[in-house]
This record gives structure tokens, sequence and C-alpha cells, in this order.
């Protein structure tokens, strides 16, 4: 055999072998499809909805993934590791711009065997942390015994109050309203009771309120020292068609606060006459312990 040739039988060898370097086989990703995710609608209870939960928030491994709205369709790499965290994420104060993980609902941690560029569907299921050990849920109100934990702070006689009512409840078999019309058309009322709310550390504060309705509204704290003083949120929640689940953070407004030892929540509304209706219900607030 000539040089000539040895040198070209050499040179397409490494040539060969530097395109196996240069390009090695690439590894095929999964998908990841979530379709929906849904939350306990009482802590500690069975029932499941599906409004409340808008992000996921995924880590895979020890790293963090990303967030992900809700329905989604996503390619990863399992690489070393096939371990995924899904955490809840949700919209505070109904603002599109402010998403967070909700630290209050358990993640779900799940292993994911499947082969290169099939896809895993998955509906994740988030649970409420113990509540009285990790969390606390100060106040509740569901309207389900026939009476309502709101009291009435108006004594005109333009103001209308929460009724119970069994008109298409969000679960259950009762909810909230309120009815709007031309000569009682104020409403401001507040929880019967106050609590006491963390004010130190980096513990939070959150009201979840489920609603649907014609009338915008408002939510603040009341906290009553010498004087009763009204803390709002400045916030509008907008009409819903359908129920609607919502995350007010009042951490900052809480801690704000130094020294105030109980507060109260409250809701506002105005339709300056015209008819309307606001249904609530699970109204709640929640803060962690820890």
């Amino acid at each position: 055999m000539k040089l000539t040739e040895v040198l070209f039988a050499c040179l397409t060898l490494l040539l060969i072998a530097g395109c196996d370097l240069i390009n090695p086989e690439e590894e095929l990703p999964i998908y990841i499809e979530v379709s929906e995710a849904r939350v306990q609608v009482r802590p500690g209870g069975s029932e499941r909805s599906n409004i409340a939960i808008k992000d996921i928030w995924l880590d895979q491994g020890p790293d963090f993934a990303g967030v992900y709205e809700i329905p989604f369709t996503i390619p990863v790499y399992p690489g070393d590791f096939n371990r995924f965290l899904f955490a809840p994420g949700i919209v505070e104060s109904g603002l599109s711009i402010a998403r967070s993980r909700y630290l209050f609902l358990q993640s779900e941690l799940t292993e994911i065997n499947v082969e290169p560029l099939d896809t895993f569907r998955y509906i994740p299921e988030f649970q409420y942390l113990p509540v009285d050990t990790i969390i606390k849920f100060p106040f509740e109100e569901y309207f389900e015994d026939g009476s309502s934990d709101f009291a009435n702070l108006l004594t005109s006689p333009s103001s209308t109050i929460i009724r119970i009512s069994s008109v298409s409840p969000f679960q259950g078999r009762r909810c909230g309203q309120v009815e709007f019309g031309s000569n009682t058309f104020e409403l401001l009322t507040a929880t019967n009771i106050a609590f006491p709310l963390p004010q130190t550390g980096a513990r939070s504060t959150f009201a979840e309120i489920t609603y649907r309705g014609t009338v915008p509204f408002q939510v603040g704290l009341i906290v009553e020292t010498t004087t009763r003083e009204f803390i709002p949120k400045n916030i509008v929640f907008r009409p819903r068609e359908d129920w609607t689940q919502i995350y007010v953070n009042l951490t900052d407004e809480v801690r704000a606060l130094s020294g105030v030892t109980q507060f109260r929540l409250y809701i506002q509304a105005n339709t300056d006459g015209l008819p309307g209706d606001l249904f609530l219900d699970n109204v709640r607030i929640v803060h962690d312990l820890i």
C-alpha cells in the first residue's frame, strides 16, 4: 500500500472519530403534561377543586426546573434525575404579575419513568400542611350551619348584609349571598371574632376567599385599639360569573402594625344603587406557625 493511501485511510478514521466527539449522540426528551391541578376544598376534607392552582413550580432532583402555567406540556431531559417535585403556584390577590409558590399546601414528589419522547400525564392533588402544627386557620366560614360569622358594620338604611343562601353554592349545601338594589347598595361587614396574626419572622398571612357575582368588592383588616382602624388591601376584585378562588396576601399589612394583637377581616362593596349579587364561600384566614 502506498504511503499516500495509508495517510488517507488514517485521516478518514480520524475524521469519523472526530465527528463522534463533536456530535455525540443526543439525549432525547420526555414530555410532562399537566391539564389541571386539584386542591382540598377544606383542610382535612375529601372534596377537591380545580379552580385554585394556576401554576406548577417544578423541581427536577436538586434543581429548579421552572414555573409553568396550567395547562402545559413541556419537554424535560431526565439526565441523572427522574424524581420531580410539583409545587402549587397561585396568583396573589388576583394580580397576574404576582405569582408565587403557595407554601400552605404540600408539594408532590413523583418519580417519572417513561421512554424517550413519551408523554407523562399527571394531575397533582395538593393537600394542606398539618393544621395546628405547621399552619393555622384562626378564622373559617363555610356558611353551612345556617348562620354567618360576619357582622354588619353599617347602620344606614342603604346597607345590606350577608345572608345564607342555597343558590348554587360552591360546595356543600349553602353559601353566603349579598343582594344589592336601588335602596340597599352598601356592604361593610367584618368577622365576628378577632384573632392574633404573626408579625415577626418569615411567617406569612393570607385570606382565602371563594366568590362569584356581578359586584366588585374589596377586603382588608380591622384593628381595634382605642379606635377602630381599617387597613385596606387597595385591590378591587372584579365580578366573576363562575366561582373563583382568590388568595389575598396580607403579610405586609400585618407586619406593619407592630404591637397589635387582634385583627378582623372585612369585606366592602358599594354599587351606588345598581342591582347585583355577591356570593361568598370558604372564607378563611391562614398563617404558618413556624
